[in-house]
């Protein structure tokens, strides 16, 4: 399976550092599925994917895992008990993600009355655009502004929409945007999971 995914290579539109023109660049993740998988009596939820390997050119399957420590013990123990309910959970899980995928998970500036700009996520969720507002924060040493709420924007990012034009080809802007969006849709499908078992 691996080696007829690893001579397939998907790519996407970009900028190169140092360059305004859009670029044909490989997919460093392709996403597979979502799988729920019961663990000494927990619950995880199993991203697995295939990441580009620049040398070879080929994508190697990897998986990355999250605990479901928000769920009810009615719920969990539900899903542990039952695979079925797990694999028909999984499967709208998987589906919900690739739509996002799809349309992307994007970043809107609104511009207010006062000349200030109100940063909000906007992305397709179940058929519909959803609006998520972005809150704006002082960022302190303590505070980790990448892998952090990614319902919190730092003060800098936002002064550096504005005062750089081309702020999205920065590696600043890149390196957060890039964190922030996983950060985003690990919130989206988890809240999926809470909603569908609610």
């Amino acid at each position: 399976m691996q080696g007829w995914l690893g001579t397939m290579t998907s790519f996407r539109k970009s900028y190169l550092r140092g360059s305004d023109h859009l670029t044909n660049r490989p997919l460093r993740r392709r996403f597979l599925r979502y799988d729920l998988e019961v663990t000494e009596s927990n619950l995880e939820l199993v991203d697995r994917y295939e990441e580009h390997e620049p040398l070879s050119g080929q994508y190697i399957a990897k998986e990355s895992r999250a605990k479901l420590d928000e769920l009810s013990t009615e719920s969990r123990d539900r899903l542990i008990s039952n695979l079925q309910v797990r694999q028909l959970l999984a499967a709208v899980l998987s589906s919900l993600r690739k739509e996002i995928d799809q349309d992307g998970l994007k970043i809107f500036f609104d511009p207010q009355v006062d000349g200030t700009l109100r940063p909000k996520w906007r992305y397709r969720c179940r058929g519909r655009w959803q609006t998520d507002p972005i809150q704006i924060e002082e960022h302190t040493e303590l505070d980790d502004p990448y892998f952090g709420d990614p319902n919190i924007m730092p003060v800098s990012i936002l002064e550096l929409v504005t005062q750089d034009k081309h702020y999205y080809q920065t590696t600043t802007w890149c390196a957060w945007f890039g964190r922030k969006m996983q950060r985003k849709r690990e919130q989206v499908i988890l809240g999926a999971v809470v909603k569908e078992l609610a």
